[in-house]
């Protein structure tokens, strides 16, 4: 049982280690934010957080969030957008001048191939899980792409290796498809054909024209029958009898006279 208890307090205590990816509902992505305070003494420490954002949320919430999970202070800006300290450090002044340059936090963006130098503000930027967000206390900065940038990793896939995009398309589109977009019967050829039946003509009744041909071969077989063949030669017969006694008789007459 004892042992069982050090498993459960082991994970818990890995599940908070800063770095790691949060497990993300629909729609929300792993932003990484690297704060970086610098070298010195009583400064707070340097950290990287991976915190899940919904769609569309900026950088600045992104570090709001960042510094929430952390239970460190909230960052301050001042009226012209500049962001001031961020955990409560510094705890006076914004942007403040030096012999050379500038004390402010410098913002970065983080890619695979380095960290580039922001030149817009974090509430301007969408947070997106392909860049990481970055910050850096420039104690004298130049206020451009010169000043240091945050040390170690700056690509998101180093940052929270663990991290991946939930979004709400993982369901299959197949099935959506299938059922949005049903094929009509009546669109198909042979629908057509059986709905819009053609008038009827002379070419597509042939019922008509067998019948007549049938009637001719009928009285055709009828003309050409034996019996019809025997009673045209018995009225010939009866009529060549009749025409030899009609020259019977008048031959008698003759030889009395």
């Amino acid at each position: 049982m004892r042992r069982f208890s050090l498993l459960i307090l082991a994970a818990a205590l890995l599940g908070a280690v800063p770095g790691a990816a949060p497990a993300l509902a629909a729609g929300e992505r792993t932003i990484a934010v690297v704060v970086d305070f610098g070298a010195g003494e009583g400064l707070p420490a340097s950290f990287t957080l991976c915190v899940k954002e919904p769609s569309g949320a900026t950088d600045a919430q992104a570090l709001a969030d960042a510094l929430t999970t952390a239970k460190l202070r909230q960052s301050t800006y001042s009226s012209s957008g500049l962001l001031c300290s961020i955990a409560g450090y510094p705890s006076t002044g914004c942007g403040v001048p030096t012999s050379s340059g500038y004390s402010y936090w410098a913002y970065f963006h983080g890619g695979a191939e380095g960290w580039s130098y922001a030149s817009d503000g974090p509430a301007e930027r969408t947070a997106s899980p392909g860049t990481a967000e970055g910050w850096r206390f420039e104690r004298d900065g130049r206020g451009n792409p010169s000043d240091q940038v945050p040390p170690g990793p700056s690509g998101p896939a180093a940052l929270c290796p663990s991290s991946t995009e939930t979004t709400s398309t993982t369901l299959p589109a197949v099935t959506t498809t299938t059922e949005a977009t049903p094929v009509p019967i009546s669109a198909t050829a042979s629908s057509t054909t059986t709905s819009q039946p053609l008038p009827p003509t002379s070419t597509t009744t042939p019922s008509v024209v067998h019948e007549a041909a049938a009637r001719t071969a009928a009285a055709h077989e009828h003309s050409s029958s034996p019996a019809s063949a025997s009673a045209m030669v018995t009225v010939a017969a009866v009529g060549l009898l009749a025409v030899l006694g009609v020259v019977a008789l008048v031959l008698r007459r003759r030889s009395r006279a």
